[in-house]
């Protein structure tokens, strides 16, 4: 009876549907009947047109006697994939095997199911280890050595593209977020005052490009808010409990990267040394 077969279900993003679709594949070499594999972004093997997906996923979930889970950044950006692994922590089902791109950290995975469970990687030794899980769970037959190797060797290369295309998902996502947030703190330039100014101008053509201020000082510490200056020493010069402080990277490259800027800077530097020297008699 249908009730009676062991069946899978592949949890993962549909931006990993290729290599979801080589995981199926490596599944049926192991001897799992394709009707037992539940796979939602494959064509015949996810949710039939007309019926409600949360309710075909939960009672797929319910029925399945295995969870293969692909955690990929784009999995862990989906509620419906973060919902999906929190499953077997409430109901309390321990036949689950956990694959982790490269592109995730341990700390990245929060919730039920977080960092301190076991993973395996893509890799030889973590596909192997999976086949020898679901082979036992299934109750297949076992392979041939050199077999199973063919196969796992031929899913390791057919998934290196997929993979590829995620680490440059991820890069890209990184760029992205990292120009979007140099563009906001550039533009705090724009609205400086003329006291902020002279501070950074003299931060940045310092000799070691790091000045003492005390704790108090108002517009040290409003630069360091802004995210343009950085405290450098965690211990009192001595001379009146004053600090060291540097600009943050992005600021001096941002400033290098001005000649304008660094003449703007430049002419309130010489000004207000012009203000603090004595005239010479």
């Amino acid at each position: 009876m249908e009730e009676s077969k062991k069946t899978i279900f592949i949890s993962h993003s549909t931006e990993d549907s290729a290599i979801a679709k080589e995981l199926i594949g490596l599944l049926e070499h192991l001897g799992v009947p394709t009707d037992q594999i539940f796979c939602s972004s494959v064509e015949g093997q996810g949710v039939r047109s007309g019926k409600r997906f949360p309710d075909i996923i939960a009672q797929r979930l319910d029925s399945s006697s295995l969870i293969i889970y692909l955690i990929t950044k784009s999995f862990l950006a989906s509620t419906y994939c973060t919902q999906e692994m929190g499953y077997p922590w409430t109901s309390k089902k321990d036949n689950f095997i956990i694959f982790k791109s490269d592109a995730v950290k341990n700390e990245d995975i929060t919730g039920f199911i977080d960092g301190t469970y076991k993973y395996l990687c893509l890799s030889k030794d973590g596909i192997g280890e999976a086949c020898d899980t679901i082979i036992s769970i299934l109750e297949l037959g076992r392979l041939e050595y050199s077999t199973l190797n063919r196969y796992i060797d031929d899913f390791l290369k057919h998934i290196q593209l997929p993979i590829a295309e995620e680490k440059e998902r991820e890069q890209k996502t990184v760029k992205q977020i990292e120009e979007a947030r140099l563009k906001a703190l550039e533009k705090q330039f724009d609205t400086l005052s003329i006291g902020e100014k002279q501070v950074i101008a003299s931060l940045y053509f310092s000799n070691d490009r790091t000045k003492y201020f005390p704790l108090s000082s108002a517009v040290i510490n409003l630069l360091c808010i802004k995210r343009i200056a950085i405290r450098v020493t965690s211990q009192s010069s001595g001379f009146g409990f004053q600090f060291g402080f540097s600009l943050d990277n992005w600021a001096v490259n941002f400033i290098s990267a001005s000649p304008s800027l660094q003449k703007e800077l430049k002419d309130l530097s010489n000004q207000q040394k012009l203000f603090n020297d004595p005239p010479k008699m």
